[in-house]
């Protein structure tokens, strides 16, 4: 071959490779080759999508094209800003060679934003000379446009100017920040809400336009949840159980052994996120472990008993995700235990920013607490009072049994008016008889006979008796019915539980009446025996028993226990028993969340026994939140003509 025919050869190649167009890298690709960490304990450091997992994820959804409006919510230290920020807008100055418009509150807020987290990334990577060398951001200047090197277009833009300024420059794609404060529209403004003008640059794009925004969740009224929650496919990120294998998410309600700790060292200490299905604590190598592995659920999905995610995301062209400090491997276990303690009693601003900066969830002014209780904490709320040694502020003390064929079981509890509690005894009556001959309600009846005899008629301490006795009768009906009948009603009450997740549901009546009366999650009922029966409403009791576990000690509503060994086997299934059932909480979007308990083990009467206790000291008139004045009696006369039927009023005693 000549050399005329090889140079026009080469000549070609090399016109092709100037004319061909470039191969456009993935998100992905593109972050881990351009991407440089300005700051940070990584600082210096190429992208990796290995320092936090589920940013593969993300990266992942904004090359699909089933989406093009994607918007993130995730606390600080997590990556957010990266992700929804940085990255999508490095990829489309500079992999794209487009235009962006970046939208915040004002412009100057856009400006200021771009020159502290988007600049510095720009100049730790090679597109540094790309920068504007001349005119508007030359020289550390600022301006509403910026023309980079590669033809590329900056534009800031605000949610408080004119109409005028959001609508005269369109572009493909937008990126906002600080969507929250965005909210209320400019004075001058007669369309839509700023976020949406912003938005509307886009519209001539049609469906290659694309959207990114990115903020801390405030409201539930706010931009940031309405698209992530409401418009898009609410992701959340679940995480494989080192234990089960089950995949579980890292939010607020999982996240337990911090509370009633004494100091910050005995939170971090304690502090852990545990699996809803199998009830392991993990470790934090655990959760390390678990990070590798993520999985994003969509709102309009679950996770099935084999672990699998079913059912098919939103039918939406929005990519929304919000993901907790759980979820962040620059965050600890213990770093979490640590704000959950200060925000527990601090005022309301440290509370909110616990809310919004470590669990992504809007502040409304009340915390859903929905803590994990575990057994050791509740050994923890030992006292230095002696076995049966009531409090000297003690203005009630009631007691509880449950009644079972082979034993029974009960809790004395003492209560100060601010409805705190001590647990100052507890134990097992062993029903005496021959079990392989099956189980003897008389023989049931005579241990209660001898109990009560033996144990509650002389009293403890100084020879105080319980002010008030309430008697399961869910069982052994008959039986109890008897015993509260010879014992003396008044002192004495039949029981039955009802839960709200259960065959027979809890549904209080609306007012007292004739043969009936309506407290607070309980009512008293004459049955055709004339024996009045105490119905209680025991999911709501045991909420307050676990919350009383896990508030300070000493703090209005909180219970203790008494002191004794540890390491005491009965002290140990005590404890064990008060946690054998979990609290779950459901949050439907833009719904109450569902409360509802789950049984993880069927020794749990100890727990029955102070939800019993609880139950009877309101009755007694201890109340967490006290009750008003009593209004003046009436003169003698109308009271007189106001006194029902006596044979229908319920005989009390408290």
């Amino acid at each position: 071959m000549s050399a005329a025919p090889a140079l026009v050869l080469d000549f070609r190649r090399t016109a092709f490779q100037i004319l061909k167009p470039a191969r456009r890298r993935p998100f992905l690709e593109f972050a881990e080759r351009e991407v440089v960490l300005p700051d940070g304990p990584r600082q210096g450091l190429r992208f990796r999508s290995d320092f936090m997992p589920f940013s593969r994820l993300v990266l992942e959804e904004y090359d699909r094209p089933r989406y093009r409006r994607f918007f993130l919510s995730g606390p600080t230290q997590s990556g957010k800003t990266l992700l929804g920020y940085i990255i999508p807008a490095m990829y489309h100055l500079f992999e794209i060679g487009e235009s962006v418009i970046f939208g915040a509150p004002t412009a100057e807020i856009a400006q200021s934003i771009y020159h502290d987290r988007l600049l510095p990334s720009i100049r730790s990577s090679r597109y540094e000379e790309f920068l504007p060398r001349a005119g508007a951001g030359s020289r550390g200047g600022r301006g509403l446009a910026l023309r980079f090197g590669n033809g590329a277009i900056a534009r800031f833009m605000g949610a408080g100017g004119g109409d005028h300024q959001r609508s005269v420059y369109p572009s493909r794609v937008v990126i906002m920040t600080e969507m929250d404060k965005m909210d209320r529209p400019g004075k001058a403004s007669r369309e839509a809400g700023p976020v949406a003008q912003i938005e509307a640059r886009t519209s001539s794009y049609g469906e290659y336009a694309r959207t990114y925004g990115e903020c801390t969740m405030s409201i539930e009224k706010g931009s940031i949840h309405q698209e992530v929650m409401e418009f898009g496919t609410g992701g959340a990120l679940y995480f494989d159980c080192p234990a089960c294998a089950k995949p579980a998410p890292l939010e607020r309600e999982h996240f337990q052994g911090w509370q009633g700790a004494p100091d910050v060292v005995e939170a971090r200490a304690h502090g852990r996120f545990v699996c809803p299905g199998c009830g392991r604590p993990w470790t934090e190598s655990d959760r390390r472990a678990a990070l590798r592995a993520p999985r994003i659920v969509a709102k309009t999905q679950s996770v099935d008993a084999e672990g699998q995610v079913v059912g098919e995301p939103p039918a939406t062209n929005t990519f929304g995700l919000r993901w907790t400090a759980g979820a962040s491997s620059f965050l600890t276990q213990a770093d979490i235990a640590e704000k959950e303690f200060k925000a527990d009693n601090a005022d309301d601003e440290v509370r909110r920013g616990l809310m919004q900066f470590v669990w992504a969830r809007p502040y409304s002014g009340e915390m859903l607490d929905f803590r994990r209780l575990e057994a050791d904490q509740v050994l923890r709320k030992m006292t230095g009072h002696a076995r049966g040694v009531m409090p000297e502020r003690a203005e009630k003390v009631t007691l509880f049994i449950d009644v079972g064929s082979y034993a029974c079981w009960w809790a004395l509890v003492a209560w100060q008016a601010d409805a705190s509690g001590h647990v100052a005894d507890f134990g097992k009556i062993d029903v005496p008889g021959d079990r392989t001959k099956g189980h003897d309600p008389l023989a049931v009846l005579a241990a209660l006979r001898g109990f009560r005899d033996s144990r509650i008629a002389p009293g403890w301490l100084f020879g105080r008796r319980p002010d008030l006795v309430l008697v399961d009768s869910g069982y052994e009906h008959e039986v109890v019915y008897e015993f509260v009948r010879e014992s003396g009603q008044g002192r004495y009450f039949a029981s039955k539980g009802f839960g709200t997740s259960k065959r027979e549901h809890w549904r209080a009546p609306r007012a007292s009446g004739p043969g009936r009366q309506v407290g607070n999650e309980w009512t008293v009922t004459v049955q055709a025996q004339g024996i009045q029966l105490v119905e209680v409403h025991s999911d709501y009791w045991k909420g307050v028993i676990h919350d009383g576990f896990t508030a300070p000690v000493g703090s209005p509503g909180s219970i203790t226990l008494f002191n004794w060994p540890k390491t005491d086997d009965a002290m140990r299934k005590f404890a064990q028993q008060v946690t054998a059932e979990r609290r779950h909480v459901e949050q439907p979007v833009g719904k109450e969340p569902i409360v509802y308990w789950v049984v993880e083990s069927r020794a749990n009467h100890y727990l029955d026994c102070l939800v019993g206790a609880r139950a009877a000291a309101d009755m007694l008139g201890i109340k967490l939140i006290p009750r008003p004045p009593a209004p003046k009696r009436p003169a003698p006369a109308a009271a007189a003509a106001a006194t029902p039927n006596p044979e229908s009023r319920i005989r009390t005693q408290y």
